[in-house]
């Protein structure tokens, strides 16, 4: 999933606002207080998340340097 996200932002098929929402959201989440299924949500979200950030890090341009920010706020809060 994560190569999917990195490949439309590479594209350009969406536009940054959009992923940057999207990215966003995933720090609103709410839990249920319901073990373990809280817990696989939070560590599937987190590796989603940081592959995600990785892919976007691992190119040597600065152009995704907003939406790395935005990755790792919302880690940093999960």
């Amino acid at each position: 999933m994560a190569e999917v996200v990195f490949r439309i932002v590479e594209r350009g098929l969406l536009s940054k606002h959009i992923i940057s929402d999207w990215i966003k959201q995933f720090s609103g989440t709410t839990y249920s207080n319901s073990y373990p299924k809280d817990d696989i949500l939070r560590t599937n979200t987190k590796n989603l998340l940081r592959s995600i950030c990785f892919k976007l890090m691992s190119q040597d341009t600065d152009s995704h340097k907003d939406l790395t920010e935005d990755l790792i706020h919302v880690l940093s809060e999960m």
